[in-house]
């Protein structure tokens, strides 16, 4: 997971395959390993809310591949369910960690199916 900090982020929508970025990310124990829960720093213009209980499905985007392949050919996908609204402070790259809700994280991961 590590391995894709700066990376494009690719999710479908429709017909066009929108970009954003991931900045940072952690991940936390787990007894699944095919589920594993996260907190992540993004760059996005998509709205993240919680409203229909579905997750938003981003996979990692590679520039030399077509999108249909990068889904195909995918290490993984990230699946967005929530995002942290209930902030004291400004986020930065090198705090963004402190506003983490491990628990409600966890919760979150929980729901993805």
């Amino acid at each position: 997971m590590s391995a894709a900090k700066g990376s494009a982020l690719g999710l479908i929508d429709q017909q066009q395959c929108r970009l954003s970025e991931l900045c940072d990310i952690v991940s936390y124990e787990t007894d699944n390993p095919i589920k594993i829960p996260f907190a992540a720093l993004m760059r996005t213009s998509e709205e993240i809310t919680n409203k229909n209980k579905r997750a938003l499905s981003f996979f990692l985007r590679y520039s030399n591949l077509k999108p249909i392949q990068n889904l195909f050919n995918r290490p993984g996908i990230f699946a967005v369910m929530d995002q942290e609204k209930r902030l004291k402070g400004s986020v930065t790259a090198s705090n963004w960690r402190t506003f983490v809700d491990e628990e409600r994280a966890l919760r979150s991961a929980s729901k993805v199916i």
